[in-house]
């Protein structure tokens, strides 16, 4: 995935919704390890993806969400992953192709 991302749109509900940083998320979406869920499996309209990443300074995995724009992924929301994409992640069950 070589596409830009938007962070900074939904940068205030992450933090005060999930208490996330967008550091964490950044690192997250950055994260050579990443799993990709595209469609995202919870998405109500199936236009959303997941991207599930390890965050260093976090010392966790990130679950984010975002939307595909034509020139980038925006952004929508970020958490702490749960059991389900922590499993997600390690067990790489992402469809990214990698």
């Amino acid at each position: 995935m070589d596409e830009d991302f938007d962070f900074e749109a939904a940068a205030e509900h992450i933090w005060q919704r999930h208490r996330i940083l967008m550091d964490w998320v950044r690192e997250a979406c950055s994260d050579d390890d990443r799993v990709i869920l595209d469609p995202d499996p919870a998405s109500r309209s199936g236009q959303s993806l997941r991207i599930v990443g390890f965050s260093a300074s976090f010392g966790h995995p990130v679950t984010v969400v975002g939307f595909r724009r034509r020139t980038h992924i925006e952004i929508t929301s970020a958490w702490r992953s749960n059991p389900r994409d922590q499993r997600i992640y390690r067990e790489r069950q992402g469809n990214d192709g990698r």
